[in-house]
């Protein structure tokens, strides 16, 4: 049995409170934006600690060293009133998400205020993604509403999400469930000079639709194929809704005018995948350049995935801290050199590095009075899998805590599951 009786509590509470708490870079030499990747197999708590992390994560415009240390003695820290602030959170939502834990109604009958001030929550959805709902199951695997979810807001694009973003809260958003490159995005690659001209692009793409017309043509040898149309510019691609996360921090940095931002991306190996290619290895490439600019801007990220080997190298190597978790597989640039110390953490328990600096250890518990997973209906643009009498029961009873607002002020019921069925 491995013993952690030797690995300090004191550098892993300080290296915790570092991670979610964030001065100004213009104050601290080592301030700004900091970079958090959770790693470990699925089920042993990362993104329990990402709700953690949403809620606790805070931001202020003097040197933070004085105040984690006072907070970590157990210091008064009255002298610090106005002086620190709820940080913004920006939480993607993903197709199974935890986030009903964190809505402030949730949060606070689970701790009571004993975790400090707690965020508000709000939702947002494309305004094209009108389709869609939020629903959760209770035990008897029945489908019930997302207890105390508040009324979805849309925007049409990233600049209008930035513009409208809620300050001092926690912001889920859905990514748009059908996407193309931003002319800001296309714009960036162009100007690197990493794009191919358009004629390229269109031999390489009707080049490549031949050899699967043709391995087609061999599968199904005697019927009559047309030859499909080729996009001929990115303009026309349609490309992976993951891609909008690289366009929504690119806005961020030039939007926010130095305000606190942290990025909440769980499951991110499917937006900085490694062995990428194509546009998304530009993409990462225009992104890794920046990620100093990110710091300066005081904007933090918050990751997790299951390997390192599962994200882009170039995003690993501007990771500040690294949270290990039960069944990860340790960096070989970690200071962390015994596997096993990682591989036997209980539950509850995390390694906390440091890049190249040190690393301890500290502890967290489950949310108590915990809420099930957040499903979403609709996505990718298909039909609703829910029955319409489910989809209509499951509306009618948001109107309960949408305050002053009918859901058929919002989403037009009587067509649910239909093109029709749009917000009004």
């Amino acid at each position: 049995m491995t013993s952690y009786d030797r690995i300090s509590t004191k550098i892993g509470d300080k290296n915790w409170q570092d991670s979610i708490t964030h001065d100004d870079g213009t104050f601290s030499p080592d301030g700004g934006g900091k970079s958090t990747l959770h790693l470990s197999q699925p089920g042993k708590g990362k993104t329990t600690l990402m709700c953690y992390e949403a809620q606790m994560s805070r931001c202020m415009h003097v040197t933070k060293s004085d105040f984690v240390h006072d907070i970590i003695a157990k210091n008064d820290l009255s002298g610090y009133a106005g002086k620190i602030f709820q940080e913004t959170v920006i939480w993607r939502a993903r197709d199974m998400d935890s986030f009903a834990n964190i809505i402030p109604q949730n949060w606070y009958t689970s701790f009571k205020g004993s975790l400090g001030s707690v965020k508000q929550l709000y939702l947002w959805v494309h305004e094209n993604d009108t389709n869609v709902i939020f629903y959760c199951f209770n035990q008897k695997r029945q489908e019930m509403a997302v207890l105390n979810l508040p009324p979805p807001q849309f925007y049409t694009d990233a600049e209008d999400l930035i513009r409208r973003l809620h300050w001092g809260a926690i912001n889920v958003v859905l990514e748009p469930q059908t996407y193309r490159l931003s002319p800001t995005l296309i714009q960036r690659l162009r100007e690197k000079k990493m794009d191919i001209s358009e004629s390229e692009d269109r031999d390489q793409e009707y080049k490549k639709s031949q050899v699967e017309r043709k391995d087609k043509t061999t599968r199904t040898r005697g019927r009559k194929h047309s030859r499909a149309r080729m996009p001929t510019n990115y303009e026309k691609r349609e490309v992976s809704s993951s891609y909008f996360w690289f366009e929504l921090i690119h806005v961020a940095r030039k939007m926010n005018k130095r305000r606190h931002i942290m990025f909440s991306l769980d499951e991110v190996d499917d937006i900085f995948e490694a062995r990428s290619e194509g546009d998304v290895w530009k993409l990462i490439e225009l992104l890794a350049n920046d990620w100093k600019d990110l710091r300066k801007a005081n904007i933090s990220t918050s990751l997790s995935t299951h390997e390192t080997d599962f994200i882009d190298w170039r995003i690993m190597h501007r990771i500040d801290y690294f949270i290990w978790m039960a069944g990860a597989g340790i960096h070989s640039k970690s200071i962390l050199t015994v596997q096993a110390l990682v591989s036997n953490l209980p539950m509850g328990a995390f390694l906390i590095e440091k890049r190249k600096i040190d690393f301890g250890i500290n502890y967290f518990g489950k949310i108590p009075l915990a809420q099930p997973a957040v499903r979403i209906d609709g996505l990718k643009g298909e039909q609703l899998q829910l029955t319409e009498g489910t989809a209509k029961r499951l509306l009618r009873a948001y109107e309960e805590s949408w305050t002053g607002r009918r859901v058929d002020d919002i989403i037009d019921i009587d067509n649910i599951g239909t093109k029709e069925g749009i917000i009004a």
